[in-house]
């Protein structure tokens, strides 16, 4: 019940921010957006589910190179990305 009550608390604090979320699953390169990111990225889907590189085509490209090292430390040093 305490994680349910803490997911909830999250998923509010992430629509008030205006913040969405996503995953992206390496070994099939397809990411996978809430709602939130969604109505952000302009991509609705009805699955939810993108190919990466559509998805990475969203990145403005003043934050492509930032966001590209923290995936790439993520990745090869096992640093959390958040």
């Amino acid at each position: 019940q305490e994680l349910s009550d803490q997911e909830a608390r999250l998923r509010l604090a992430l629509r008030a921010g205006r913040m969405g979320t996503w995953e992206w699953e390496l070994s099939s390169d397809m990411v996978e957006l809430d709602q939130v990111e969604q109505e952000l990225t302009d991509m609705p889907l009805e699955s939810g589910v993108v190919q990466a590189d559509r998805f990475f085509e969203r990145v403005l490209p003043e934050d492509l190179p930032g966001l590209e090292a923290a995936v790439r430390r993520a990745i090869e040093e096992g640093e959390e990305y958040n």
